[in-house]
């Protein structure tokens, strides 16, 4: 993978403006982490590659990068909502933004919903004519709540019910039932999403 620099001059305020270009970058890296892991490479070793950013710019990646990862079912459950064609129909440059969008809007409350949209109309001109105002109208719609999918019944199909809900494979979910029952499985999905807080180490 390529190794992202950003070449900041050592004087002067960083600007606001930098900044959201500093934020810019690391969601366009981020896309392109999540297409590759698409392909059978591991996201932690091609975050491990990337410099450049700032600290905070870095933590926003890892951030929506794992975050993304982590909650995939989830996220395309609740944008297939908003789509003609199934998400997984979808090209993968697509697909992946709009899980970096969705991603952003239900889970990082200090993003504002109309930022993300803004930006990932912008990450969206990358991809042809037409493509922004559907990436637009989509995220759009899942910051409004326009539509409201109810997840699968967990009565009828408590299997679906959890790995949907919890974005774990349905067959490790129902193994996991047929051999801890209903609230131990969905205790080990919950603590599975859990990822350790960052800690730094001073030499």
């Amino acid at each position: 993978m390529k190794r992202f620099r950003l070449d900041i001059a050592p004087h002067g305020p960083v600007t606001s403006t930098v900044t959201r270009a500093h934020q810019q970058l690391a969601r366009r890296i981020a896309l392109q982490i999540l297409e590759q892991v698409e392909h059978g490479d591991h996201a932690d070793q091609l975050l491990d590659r990337v410099t450049g950013l700032t600290d905070p710019d870095m933590r926003l990646l890892r951030e929506i990068v794992l975050g993304s990862i982590t909650w995939r079912s989830r996220l395309d459950f609740l944008l297939n909502a908003y789509l003609k064609h199934p998400i997984s129909k979808q090209k993968s440059g697509i697909r992946n933004l709009l899980r970096l969008g969705a991603y952003q809007i239900l889970y990082l409350d200090r993003v504002p919903a109309y930022a993300v949209v803004s930006e990932s109309v912008e990450l969206g001109r990358r991809y042809g004519k037409g493509v922004s105002g559907f990436i637009n109208a989509v995220l759009r719609g899942l910051a409004e709540g326009r539509k409201s999918a109810p997840f699968p019944d967990k009565e009828s199909n408590p299997a679906l019910q959890l790995a949907t809900e919890l974005s774990y494979p349905e067959w490790l979910v129902e193994r996991w039932l047929q051999r801890v029952g209903y609230a131990r499985t969905k205790a080990l999905c919950e603590a599975g999403n859990m990822r350790p807080p960052l800690t730094i180490r001073v030499n």
